[in-house]
């Protein structure tokens, strides 16, 4: 698969505070990716991403999601997003 698409999702969300999304709710996206981009879907937990913010280094807990696929990432995004936008219910922006 010669196209990475990745996005960070953070786990921490307002309002409530915390984003928890079962390994079931992912599925969708991993059946949309293999039926129309011929790829596959990785999902991985990280607690300890590490962020600079004003002088200060804050451990964040995030979602990486990679879609692999031959497409071209201008193709990869409009199947993508959408449903990353359904799961995660926030817009989400490529790494």
């Amino acid at each position: 698969m010669a196209n990475h698409y990745g996005v960070l999702i953070p786990r921490v969300q307002p309002p409530d505070g915390a984003l928890t999304i079962p390994g079931s709710d992912w599925q969708p996206l991993t059946d949309l990716v293999g039926s129309k981009l011929g790829g596959r879907v990785e999902i991985q937990h990280d607690d300890h991403l590490r962020v600079l913010l004003f002088g200060t280094i804050f451990m964040v807990p995030v979602y990486l999601a990679r879609v692999y696929s031959d497409h071209a990432l201008e193709d990869i995004a409009p199947v993508v997003d959408p449903e990353l936008l359904r799961v995660t219910k926030t817009n989400t922006k490529p790494v």
